[in-house]
Order: C-alpha cells, then sequence, then structure tokens
C-alpha cells in the first residue's frame, strides 16, 4: 500500500469515527432537551407536556389530542435516534396555551420550561459527550 493510499485510508477511519461520536452526541443531546422540556412543563391534564414533538429538518405544528407525556417522550427518542450529521432537529409544543405556560400562567409548576432547557443545553452537550 502506498502511503498516499495508508493516508487516506487512515482519514476514512478517522472521519468515520468522529462522525459517530458527533451523532451519538446530537442524539443524546436532544433526548435529554425533550426530557428537560417534558419534565418542565406544568402538568394539570399532561397535555402540554404531552405535545412536545421532534422532527427532523421541519417544525411539526399538529396538537396531539389526548397527548400524554409518555408518548412525546417516546416519540422525541425515536426521532433523536436517527439523527445524522447536518440535520436540523426541531422540538415544538403544538398545545395553544404553551407560551401562556412558558411565560408565568401555570399555578402547578414554575413558568421557563423552555429557557430553563436552553440554559441547561451546555450541561447536556457536556454530559452526552461525557456519556451520560
Amino acid at each position: 500500500m502506498s502511503e498516499q493510499s495508508s493516508f487516506a485510508a487512515s482519514m476514512a477511519r478517522f472521519k468515520a469515527r468522529h462522525k459517530a461520536d458527533a451523532e451519538r452526541i446530537h442524539r443524546r443531546t436532544v433526548a435529554k432537551l425533550g426530557d428537560s422540556l417534558i419534565d418542565g412543563t406544568p402538568e394539570d391534564t399532561g397535555h402540554a407536556a404531552g405535545n412536545w414533538h421532534a422532527a427532523i429538518g421541519r417544525e411539526d405544528r399538529d396538537e396531539i389530542e389526548n397527548a400524554d407525556p409518555t408518548r412525546a417522550r417516546a416519540q422525541i427518542r425515536s426521532i433523536a435516534e436517527r439523527i445524522e450529521i447536518g440535520d436540523e432537529v426541531f422540538l415544538t409544543n403544538a398545545a395553544p396555551y404553551i407560551l401562556a405556560l412558558e411565560y408565568g400562567d401555570a399555578k402547578h409548576s414554575p413558568s421557563g420550561m423552555m429557557r430553563r432547557t436552553l440554559q441547561r443545553s451546555g450541561r447536556f452537550i457536556r454530559e452526552a459527550n461525557e456519556g451520560g
């Protein structure tokens, strides 16, 4: 094997290994973001917490009737498992009153689940990188 082809093979292995690492980190981070949003959403009936969606390449604005947080968590994890390098992932909520909950209209839980999740995102990335 020539020096040039050996170098090319080494670079291909490097690229494959680091692509897989980056995808793993991205997938784990999206799952952690979803968990934080669902867990932080005030629950009365579970409708708002159950209306968190993940989608690749587009926003999902469809409201789910009879939504529940367990289904939302499974849907987000399902999307997270399919993420590839370069994918744009959207986490959205179609409950018509989600902004009112975000900005303090909930009696059951403190407001700001989206803002708190964004504040924690750096930690989620570090944890995903460390394997957690």
